[in-house]
């Protein structure tokens, strides 16, 4: 019995290496035996049911062969890995502390450009401020300057006005000495009638301010044919200027002016404008509408007020002495209308006031606008000519000084009413 306890522990053994299974311990092993030897009853139980279990085993081998060749591989990869065991934790610690290691490499990595970002921005902000600091300071500065700058202009303008409270004073003062030491010097003297020259030159002066007033009709009508001789005088006084050519100048505008013996001015200039709007603008600027100090406008009696004005109005000017000096200017113009050509034509007559009493001048001018004749680009050539002469108009004829004065003046007033009338112009037509 003992034999076929042997033979069943060493095939149950081999079935156990056969599923893989761990062998039996040796307690277990030891054990057994013992447990057959308890008694006969329970041996022979023992070896009924080892022979059952060996006919079933017989019975299910084929089955077992089968299931046992299918568990192989998982049980052979489970061995490995049990038996790698011992072998692979080192690889896994080692593992784990290389990811560990990354992670805080990337983390010191990440925390790095952290703070240099961080500095980077605190040196932009800090150039930032350094830059609005100065722009404060600098605009402050230019605060403080504007506001000493007013304070010293409004103080000097304050002693410039007092000073010239003080000067109007005086100069009253002398008037009225000069007209007491008159009276003095005409109570003195014995009446012996009145002089030849003063009655010729009071009369003189009459005149003119008929001929200067606009008054009397007839007068009018005569300065209507003055202005209708003139401009039957165009082409003449084209010629003898040298604008009689009608060619577009567009890169080359001319302009002389001579202050000589008499304030003479040309010009010529190309516009590109079409010839009827430059026909419609030029007629309106030409009411010298910056002009406005004691502005009068005259009828024309019915004659043609579509294209006659005639205007009076009053121009000032400071000399150097601080004096305003002032005169009147009276203003009679016309238009005339052609086939491709428009003409103005006007006379300006200006009398001195105060200081420039006794002067006065003559001004004779003609525009003439016509279109260029180029089909590549349209526009208007306007051609200018002025001629004023400065001449006395009474018996108290000023000094030198005095007239070389007028004369400047008249040429500057005539520099800025052609200057205001070009602007118009173009001001006109782009509205």
């Amino acid at each position: 019995m003992a034999s076929t306890d042997a033979a069943f522990l060493t095939e149950v053994e081999s079935f156990l290496n056969l599923l893989e299974l761990p062998p039996p311990s040796p307690v277990a092993a030891h054990c057994r035996p013992a447990a057959i030897e308890r008694g006969p009853i329970a041996a022979a139980a023992h070896r009924h049911r080892t022979t059952n279990s060996n006919n079933n085993s017989n019975a299910t081998h084929t089955h077992t062969h089968n299931s046992t060749s299918t568990r192989n591989a998982p049980r052979e990869s489970a061995k490995s890995v049990v038996t790698s065991t011992p072998d692979a934790s080192p690889l896994a610690a080692s593992t784990d502390n290389a990811t560990v290691t990354l992670r805080r490499l990337k983390e010191r990595t990440r925390r790095q450009s952290y703070r240099e970002r961080q500095l980077l921005e605190r040196a932009q902000m800090s150039r930032e401020i350094a830059r609005l600091t100065a722009e404060v300071h600098r605009v402050r500065t230019r605060q403080q300057l504007v506001r000493a700058w007013k304070a010293l202009a409004q103080r000097q303008l304050s002693a410039r006005q007092t000073v010239e409270a003080e000067q109007q004073r005086l100069c009253r003062a002398v008037l009225a000495q000069a007209q007491l030491l008159s009276h003095v010097q005409s109570f003195l003297q014995p009446p012996s009638g009145p002089p030849v020259a003063d009655a010729t030159g009071a009369a003189c002066f009459h005149q003119t301010r008929v001929r200067l007033s606009f008054v009397n009709a007839d007068v009018f009508r005569t300065f209507l044919r003055e202005l209708d001789d003139a401009y039957a005088m165009t082409d003449t006084v084209l010629q003898t200027w040298g604008l009689a050519s009608t060619a577009a100048n567009w890169d080359a505008p001319s302009e002389v002016s001579d202050k000589e013996a008499a304030f003479r001015f040309k010009s010529k200039l190309t516009m590109p404008f079409s010839f009827d709007a430059i026909c419609r603008s030029r007629w309106l600027v030409s009411r010298f509408g910056h002009r406005q100090d004691a502005r009068e406008l005259h009828k024309t009696g019915g004659v043609d007020p579509e294209n006659t004005l005639a205007v009076k109005f009053r121009v000032k000017t400071r000399l150097h002495s601080g004096t305003v000096a002032t005169a009147v200017q009276r203003l009679i113009i016309r238009r005339y209308v052609e086939a491709e050509r428009m003409v103005i034509v006007w006379r300006l007559f200006t009398e001195g006031e105060g200081v420039f009493t006794g002067l006065s001048s003559d001004e004779a001018g003609w525009c003439v606008a016509t279109p260029v004749r180029s089909a590549a680009r349209e526009g208007t050539v306007i051609r200018t000519c002025v001629n004023n002469k400065a001449m006395p108009t009474g018996d108290d004829v000023a000094a030198e000084p005095v007239v070389t004065k007028f004369r400047n003046q008249l040429l500057e007033w005539g520099l800025e009413n052609n200057e205001e009338v070009t602007t118009g112009l173009q001001k006109t037509i782009v509205r």
